[in-house]
């Protein structure tokens, strides 16, 4: 499998970051940039500027383009990042990422979150210690536990925290921070050990944690968009 590396200046919204093509007897191919895909029943061709080039089936095993639309740059943003820097993160961003958490939708409207918000270097370092995957915690300023309480949605407070750490996530890309989500629920010990460390009444649930701190190398945005996910009218 050959992976390329394309530039992002064709006009329109759309951006090519990446084309993996699967030949048989090619060991390399170079390309620049790529303006258009093509797929037809008989062919597929591709347009490197004005030259178009055509690739039969018989030596086309499989093509995959991933493009950007420009409008979900920020949600294009959000990557995890489990490197940071010794800075501070600011009072008024910790306040925008829990209001951007409690602007997420929940069943009904019921609002079922509560977040833990760990500062202390202690602190940062014992959730590390529980944490199987939690070693970025003791390089992070910040760490924000997203629980729920089971006994106002009981059914969705999974979902509903869910929402709102998402939110949280594109919100520290917003604010070019760092984070990452580390899963708690429903893994019952890992769960159980951070909500005696952070004191959780046992009626709510711990959903993540999630790391936040400056970046030491910010990932460049990216789309995941794969086609052979969507089914449209039914499966």
């Amino acid at each position: 499998m050959v992976q390329f590396t394309l530039s992002t200046g064709f006009p329109g919204s759309w951006l090519a970051c990446c084309l993996v093509i699967k030949f048989e007897g090619v060991a390399k191919i170079r390309v620049g940039c790529v303006a258009a895909l093509h797929l037809s029943p008989g062919y597929r061709a591709l347009f490197f500027g004005s030259e178009q080039v055509f690739l039969t089936r018989s030596f086309l095993r499989l093509i995959l383009i991933v493009v950007m639309d420009k409008r979900l740059h920020l949600i294009f943003s959000r990557r995890s990042v489990r490197e940071y820097t010794a800075e501070r993160i600011e009072e008024r961003d910790i306040i925008a990422l829990l209001e951007a958490g409690m602007a997420a939708p929940s069943a009904n409207n019921r609002r079922p979150w509560h977040f833990v918000v760990i500062t202390e270097k202690p602190r940062l370092k014992k959730l590390a210690e529980i944490h199987p995957h939690g070693q970025m915690l003791n390089q992070a300023a910040l760490a924000i536990a997203v629980c729920g309480d089971k006994t106002v949605a009981p059914d969705f407070w999974v979902q509903d925290c869910s929402a709102a750490t998402e939110n949280i996530l594109i919100a520290a890309a917003m604010l070019g921070l760092g984070a990452v989500w580390l899963g708690v629920h429903p893994r019952e010990q890992r769960e159980n050990e951070l909500r005696t460390a952070l004191g959780i009444p046992a009626s709510v649930g711990l959903l993540c944690l999630i790391a936040i701190g400056k970046p030491k190398i910010k990932p460049e945005p990216r789309t995941q968009f794969d086609s052979s996910r969507i089914h449209y009218e039914q499966w």
